[in-house]
């Protein structure tokens, strides 16, 4: 599936999954411009191949976050 699936103007077909119709929400270009400028990372790239170096920085935050309010019982 990919993200142009969820802006589907296709009929919905017994041997497929229904589509997604988000077009009444938001235009397909519209969310992809939205995304194109998110970002979770404030440091750069790592210098060597690091596939997660953009969530990082996210996952180091929420263990952080959760070591401080969860508390498991």
């Amino acid at each position: 599936m990919s993200r142009g699936d969820f802006w589907s103007k296709s009929h919905p077909d017994r041997k497929k999954r229904a589509p997604f119709r988000l077009n009444d929400l938001i235009s397909g270009r519209r969310f992809e411009d939205i995304t194109k400028a998110l970002s979770y990372a404030s440091e750069k790239a790592s210098t060597y191949k690091d596939r997660f170096w953009e969530v990082i920085q996210m996952i180091t935050e929420w263990n952080r976050n959760m070591q401080e309010i969860f508390a498991s019982g």
